[in-house]
């Protein structure tokens, strides 16, 4: 999604959520994501990254694609490939960003 469309889908999001009680967001895929969500929350937001390994998703998720070549095109869409293992240090310097401490870990993630 479009950079503009994105953030105005996060806008949305953020307006619905009851900033007195606890939510959880699921999948998050784009840098701007995390940027809104920080931005809006501070440090009352939270991040957890959970992965599974392919198999794992294809079992979980066959019902709804049918094949494994179906499930195998959206887990292949461009809007999945910001979901991969992180680079060495890049949880680090994320934490340390989170925490307030500068960091370029905002930069690592926009690939």
């Amino acid at each position: 999604m479009a950079r503009g469309l994105q953030a105005e889908l996060n806008a949305r999001l953020i307006a619905s959520l009851d900033p007195a009680q606890s939510a959880a967001v699921d999948g998050l895929r784009h840098p701007t994501d995390f940027d809104s969500l920080y931005r809006s929350f501070g440090a009352a937001f939270g991040l957890v990254f959970l992965e599974a390994e392919e198999e794992v998703r294809y079992t979980r998720l066959k019902q709804r694609f049918g094949s494994r070549a179906a499930f195998h095109a959206a887990d292949s869409h461009p809007v999945e490939s910001y979901r991969r293992s992180p680079v060495p240090g890049e949880l680090e310097a994320l934490e340390r960003n989170f925490y307030g401490e500068s960091s370029e870990a905002t930069g690592h993630l926009d690939r």
